[in-house]
C-alpha cells in the first residue's frame, strides 16, 4: 500500500539521488542546466556526480521548490510523492469523467478505474519512492484530458477554444518529455487514435489540426532549448548518454536484457486488474443466475470508447520495447489507460452492482470501507519515520555527526566509495562525500565484521563504532 510505504524513512537509491540533486539545486549548488549530485565523489558508473545529465531537469526544479519551502528534512521527497499521487488521482478522475461526459452512471464509476490502477504493483511501490515515471505519468494524463477536451463537440466551443486545448495538450506533452524523455510523448497519438477508432466522429482535418498544434508546441520548445547554449549542451549530453546508451544496450545493468521481458513485466502489472475484473464478472454472473439481474449490452459508443482507450494504452507502453533496458516502473504512464480500458469493459455489471447497493447494504459497505481506511491510517501513522529500507544505514547516519560533521569528506575502500546506494544515503542525509582512500587520508569509513575492519582493529587503530550498526569510523592509525 502507498500510505505505509510513503511514511517510512528510506527509499531506492535512485530516488535518493534525485532528491539530493533537487535539494542541492534549492541550496544553490548547481543550476537548472548543470545538475549536481556531489561536487567531489569517487562514484563511478552510469552518471557523473558533478554534472548529472541522465534525465531532463523539470522534476528536479519542481522538487527543489518544495525543499525551498519546507527545508532539508528527510520527508520532503515523501511529501512530493504524496502530492504527485493526489494530483494523479484528481486528473485521472477528470479524464474518466470527461471520457463518459454524457453517461452519468459510467461517470460515477470512476472509483472502479482508480481501484484498478491503484492495485498495480508499480503504483504501490514506485510512487512512494520518488520515481520520475510518476510525475511524467501525471503530465501525460493532463495531455490526454486536454486533447479529449479539444475534440469534444458537445461544448459548442469555438475553433479558438478547441485550438487552445490542443496547445495546452502540447504543453503537457513537452513537460512530460522534460520530466523523463521520449517515453512521455505518447499523447501525440491521441488525436490519430480518436480518428482511427471513430470516437467522437473525429474527422481527419480535426485530427491533423490538433496534432499539428501539439507538435508546434514541441517544436517551439525544442527551438528554445537549442537556442540557449547551457540547455542545448545539457540535452545533447542527455540524448547521447541516456537515450543513445539505452537504445544501444549499454545501460542495461541489472534490468531485463531482453525486449521480450516487456511482456512479463506488463503481465505482472496487469494481473491485479485482470483478477479484480474477473471477480467483478463472477459477481455479475452470480447476480444474473441467482437474482435474475439483467445487464445492459455494450452500445456502439461504448465499443468505440473501449477500442480507443485500449489502443492508446498499447501505444503508450509498447514503444518501451525499442530499448533492451526494461523495468516495471517504465510502464507507469500507460497504467491509467489500461485501468480505464479494463474498467470500461466491466462497466455494465459494475454499474448494475453499484445501483443494487441501496439502503442497509450501502450503509454497511460504507461502514466496512471506513473501518478499513481508519485501520490503514492508524497502522501507517505508527510507521512514520521508521527506518525500514536500509535502516542500518539511516541509523548510522544519525550517529555519524557525533564523530564527523555534516558536509565533510570521508575516505573508504573502493567497494564502499563506488556503492551507489551508500553514496546516495550519505549525500542525502548529510552532504557527505565519499572518496576512495586509506585510513591515512582522514576519517575512514569501514564496514564492521569485514576482514579490513578486523585487521585495523587488531593493529590498534582508533576506531569509533559505538552506536553504529553497519559502519565504523577509523580516526587514527598507528
Amino acid at each position: 500500500m502507498f500510505l505505509p510505504r510513503v511514511l517510512i524513512e528510506g527509499m531506492f537509491f535512485d530516488g535518493l539521488i534525485y532528491s539530493s540533486i533537487a535539494r542541492n539545486l534549492a541550496e544553490g549548488q548547481g543550476s537548472l542546466w548543470h545538475l549536481v549530485f556531489s561536487e567531489r565523489s569517487s562514484l563511478l558508473g552510469y552518471f557523473v556526480p558533478n554534472n548529472f545529465t541522465d534525465h531532463p531537469p523539470l522534476v528536479f526544479l519542481t522538487q527543489s521548490w518544495l525543499f525551498r519551502v519546507v527545508g532539508d528534512v528527510w520527508w520532503v521527497e515523501k511529501l512530493y510523492c504524496s502530492i504527485i499521487l493526489a494530483l494523479t488521482v484528481l486528473v485521472f478522475v477528470a479524464v474518466w469523467r470527461e471520457w463518459y461526459r454524457h453517461d452519468n452512471d459510467s461517470r460515477s464509476a470512476w472509483w472502479f478505474a482508480v481501484v484498478l490502477w491503484y492495485a498495480c504493483p508499480t503504483v504501490l511501490w514506485g510512487y512512494p519512492y520518488n520515481q520520475l515515471d510518476a510525475p511524467m505519468a501525471l503530465w501525460d494524463l493532463c495531455a490526454v484530458y486536454c486533447a479529449v477536451r479539444a475534440v469534444r463537440k458537445e461544448y459548442n466551443q469555438s475553433v479558438m477554444q478547441s485550438a487552445s486545448w490542443a496547445l495546452l495538450a502540447g504543453v503537457a506533452v513537452l513537460c512530460a518529455f522534460m520530466t523523463k524523455g521520449p517515453v512521455g510523448l505518447y499523447p501525440l497519438a491521441i488525436t490519430p487514435v480518436l480518428w482511427l477508432t471513430r470516437y467522437q466522429r473525429c474527422t481527419f482535418s480535426q485530427m491533423a489540426t490538433y496534432l499539428a498544434l501539439m507538435v508546434f508546441v514541441l517544436v517551439i520548445g525544442g527551438f528554445a532549448l537549442y537556442s540557449y547554449e547551457p540547455a542545448r549542451n545539457f540535452m545533447m549530453q542527455y540524448l547521447s548518454n541516456q537515450i543513445g546508451g539505452a537504445l544501444g544496450g549499454k545501460r542495461v545493468q541489472e534490468l531485463g536484457a531482453s525486449r521480450l521481458d516487456f511482456f512479463r513485466l506488463l503481465s505482472i502489472e496487469l494481473a491485479p486488474m485482470l483478477l479484480i475484473s474477473a471477480l467483478s464478472g463472477g459477481v455479475a454472473w452470480w447476480m444474473r443466475t441467482k437474482h435474475a439481474v439483467q445487464f445492459s449490452a455494450y452500445s456502439a459508443l461504448q465499443r468505440e470508447r473501449i477500442r480507443a482507450i485500449a489502443f492508446l494504452a498499447v501505444l503508450a507502453s509498447f514503444p518501451i520495447m525499442v530499448s533492451l533496458k526494461q523495468s516495471a516502473h517504465y510502464l507507469a504512464p500507460s497504467l491509467p489507460l489500461y485501468a480505464m480500458a479494463f474498467a470500461s469493459v466491466c462497466l455494465p455489471f459494475v454499474n448494475q452492482w453499484w445501483k443494487g447497493l441501496e439502503g442497509k447494504a450501502l450503509v454497511r459497505s460504507r461502514i466496512v470501507l471506513s473501518i478499513v481506511f481508519v485501520a490503514i491510517l492508524g497502522y501507517s501513522a505508527t510507521r512514520f519515520g521508521v527506518p525500514a529500507r536500509q535502516g542500518e544505514i539511516i541509523r548510522d547516519l544519525r550517529v555519524l555527526p557525533t564523530f564527523v560533521e555534516h558536509r565533510s569528506t570521508l575516505y573508504a575502500p573502493e567497494d564502499i566509495a563506488n556503492n551507489h546506494e551508500i553514496a546516495a544515503y550519505f549525500e542525502r542525509y548529510g552532504h557527505y562525500t565519499i572518496l576512495i582512500g586509506t585510513p591515512a587520508d582522514g576519517a575512514f569509513l569501514v564496514e564492521q565484521r569485514t576482514p579490513l575492519y578486523d585487521s585495523l582493529y587488531r593493529s590498534g587503530a582508533a576506531i569509533a563504532h559505538s552506536g553504529f550498526e553497519r559502519f565504523a569510523i577509523v580516526r587514527q592509525v598507528r
